[in-house]
C-alpha cells in the first residue's frame, strides 16, 4: 500500500524529526520497561498530525484484563497533562490508546475470585439389582 510506511528503528535512538513528518497513528511496541515506554510516549505527542491522530501502546496489559504497572505509570508520566483525560484500555486487548473524543466508557472491574469453596464426597455402595 502507497499510504502506509512503516519505519522498524530502535526508537531510542532514532531522530524521528528527521522524517519531517506528522501521522494519524502512531503504534508502540517498545522495550515495556519504564524508561523505554517514558522515552517513547514522550516523544510520540510531537508526531500527531491532528486532533483525530492516535497513539497505540501494545502490551499495556499483561492480559485482557491486567495492567503492567510500569508501562501504565511510564503512559502516565509521558503523556502531557491535559492528554492525560483522552487515556484508554482498550476492552478485551493489551493495548492502550490516546484518542480525542467522546466514547462511551466502563470502569474496568478487576477479576472476580471465588468466596466460597465446596466439597464433594463420592460414596461407592454395591449396585444392587430390581
Amino acid at each position: 500500500q502507497n499510504n502506509i510506511k512503516t519505519f522498524r528503528h530502535n526508537s531510542q535512538t532514532f531522530d524521528f524529526q528527521k522524517l519531517n513528518k506528522k501521522f494519524d497513528l502512531i503504534f508502540v511496541d517498545g522495550d515495556h520497561s519504564y524508561n523505554g515506554v517514558l522515552k517513547d510516549t514522550e516523544k510520540v505527542f510531537s508526531l500527531l498530525k491532528d486532533e483525530n491522530s492516535i497513539i497505540v501502546w501494545h502490551d499495556y496489559g499483561i492480559n485482557c484484563e491486567e495492567v503492567r504497572h510500569e508501562v501504565l505509570a511510564a503512559i502516565l508520566d509521558g503523556t502531557p497533562e491535559q492528554h492525560r483525560k483522552n487515556l484508554y484500555h482498550v476492552s478485551n486487548t493489551m493495548c492502550a490508546v490516546f484518542m480525542r473524543g467522546d466514547f462511551n466508557t466502563l470502569r474496568m472491574e478487576p477479576i472476580s475470585y471465588p468466596t466460597k469453596v465446596f466439597d464433594l464426597n463420592i460414596e461407592m455402595r454395591p449396585f444392587k439389582k430390581p
